[in-house]
């Protein structure tokens, strides 16, 4: 063990990419450099973890650390940070006042380990601490078929402890007494990135407006008190002990610096070996964890960075990442609130900058990513990227995001229209059609999206244009009878099912154009309906 710990303040240990994207090995920094070479053509520009996954975890513990010691009090201290970034030496001396909670080994308090080591603990591997990598029962019985656990051993002090963050955060079940995060198993983290007008973007723009503004009111002073923001100093608030932890319990902060897993990194010199990932050499190794059951069990906790979903009658969750990633067709919940029956919030850090963006800015983008969890399972990693338009500045907030709302509910019309179109034309029993018909949907959100944003956009300048509206209507029929004519094949179909085909594309021409649903959702006029036309016999009677 070395005489001076590892303390992740003030080591270089955090890889990134500057805007050239030119170089030939990774550039480690200590945290208080990222505003380093701001205003030079070459910023440092992202996050450069070997890993995707530790590149969101690291963009969300720079957040926490911005936070934790530089959260403006109101809009007025958000804004004069933004025009005037702090120096690297003025964010050293700021984060210099949390070093005493970053130490990574040693025999004092630990980042995000158990407080004082842990008795009859079982040991793992340091693979087993990745979160897409095999659990230990899967290798047991050889059931780690697609990705092979063996080839992480060991890991230098800075993979370690981005593995340690990643998984302390985004948790997913492991098992009986082994918790999921604060935001429960593989949550879906949204931040907000502003892009400045006539400099290049750099890591700091994707950073600071994601950081919450620290209302008195709400933000208590935790400065006599840390272990509400860094609960690893003191003794674990385990589940067993305390059965939840809920807000009463903590500081906000400590949603950036949430404990549920009981952790404790094994560390040996590191001799004539490497980091398996990649690391910076140093005298150290990580090369296995300690772990017991029941770590904090958090509940009722509204994470910053993610959006939640509040039912009536339970406490707020948070949202999870799901198959394709996030795109328009979640702009309800994602962008602006779904108040339907399960009302779906945005997260704080997108509302926020939505409210802080103006016309000084060269964009507004959001940026989604997340696992895709089945239970323990990780299924795949998901970052997706979506434009938040600018809003002229005599356009009202609120009326934006109800004609926003009406496009996407309109689409969801659309797309549910043209999925039953194709499986009536393609089966004579549609509801028995065997196998999974979500992609239909996907592909009719991805055909719609650039137009989608391009109307967006005119709503941003124009919300009660009812050109815009009018022409999505077309788009959506346009997309819908495409997808159904690229999806039914005509050639070498028999008669019957011919008729069953003209049937099913009749039906959706109809209710696409003439029955009113898609006016409906959007606010229009209805389309007028031609009277039915009387029969001869109707005629002589």
């Amino acid at each position: 063990m070395t005489s001076t710990a590892f303390n992740l303040i003030r080591e270089a240990w955090i890889p990134v990419r500057r805007a050239d994207g030119a170089r030939e090995w990774r550039e480690w920094i200590a945290p208080w450099q990222i505003t380093e070479g701001l205003d030079d053509p070459n910023p440092i520009q992202a996050l450069d973890w070997p890993r995707p996954d530790f590149n969101g975890a690291g963009l969300e513990l720079l957040i926490g650390l911005l936070a934790a010691t530089l959260a403006p009090k109101d809009e007025d201290g958000w804004f004069a940070v933004w025009e005037a970034p702090p120096t690297p030496e003025a964010l050293r001396t700021a984060f210099e006042s949390v070093a005493f909670a970053f130490d990574l080994d040693g025999d004092g308090p630990r980042f995000m380990q158990e407080w004082g080591g842990l008795d009859s603990p079982s040991q793992r591997g340091m693979a087993s601490l990745l979160i897409d990598q095999p659990g230990e029962q899967s290798v047991e019985r050889n059931a780690d078929h697609f990705v092979k656990q063996g080839n992480i051993n060991a890991l230098s002090p800075a993979l370690a402890a981005m593995a340690l963050y990643t998984v302390q955060a985004y948790s997913p079940a492991g098992g009986r007494g082994f918790l999921t995060s604060m935001r429960g198993g593989g949550p879906l983290t949204t931040l907000a990135v502003m892009d400045p007008r006539g400099r290049p973007a750099a890591l700091w723009h994707q950073l600071w407006p994601n950081v919450p503004l620290a209302h008195p009111a709400d933000w208590p002073d935790w400065r006599a008190k840390p272990e509400w923001v860094f609960p690893w100093l003191v003794a674990t608030r385990h589940a067993q002990a305390y059965p939840v932890t809920t807000p009463e319990h903590g500081h906000p902060l400590q949603a950036f610096f949430g404990m549920p897993r009981r952790v404790r990194l094994v560390f040996e010199p590191s001799g004539n070996r490497v980091c398996d990932l990649g690391g910076p050499a140093g005298a150290l190794l990580a090369t296995g964890w300690q772990t017991r059951q029941h770590g904090v069990k958090y509940e009722g906790w509204k994470h910053p960075l993610s959006p939640h979903v509040a039912k009536e009658g339970a406490m707020p969750s948070s949202v999870k990442g799901n198959p394709g990633g996030a795109t328009y067709r979640h702009w309800l919940g994602l962008v602006v609130a779904d108040n339907a029956k399960d009302k779906r919030l945005p997260a704080q850090a997108i509302s926020t900058a939505r409210r802080l963006a103006n016309d000084t800015l060269d964009g507004l983008r959001l940026i989604a990513f997340g696992y895709d969890m089945d239970n323990a399972k990780a299924r795949c990693w998901y970052q997706s990227e979506m434009p938040l338009p600018l809003l002229a500045p005599n356009v009202n907030r609120e009326d934006f995001e109800n004609r926003t709302a009406q496009l996407v509910k309109a689409a969801d019309l659309a797309a549910g229209l043209t999925r039953t179109a194709i499986k009536q034309a393609l089966f004579s029993r549609p509801g028995d059609a065997p196998g999974d018909f979500s992609h239909l949907g996907e592909r009719f959100w991805k055909a719609t999206e650039p137009a989608f944003f391009d109307h967006v956009g005119g709503l941003a300048k124009n919300p009660d244009d009812a050109t815009l509206r009018q022409d999505w209507a077309k788009c959506l029929q346009k997309s819908a009878l495409a997808q159904f004519d690229a999806s039914v094949p005509m050639e070498g179909i028999e008669e019957g099912d011919m008729k069953r085909v003209v049937k099913a594309r009749g039906s959706l021409v109809y209710k696409l154009l003439r029955d009113g649903g898609l006016e409906k959702a959007l606010g229009l006029e209805a389309p007028e309906r031609k009277p039915k036309r009387k029969t001869k016999g109707k005629e002589a009677a």
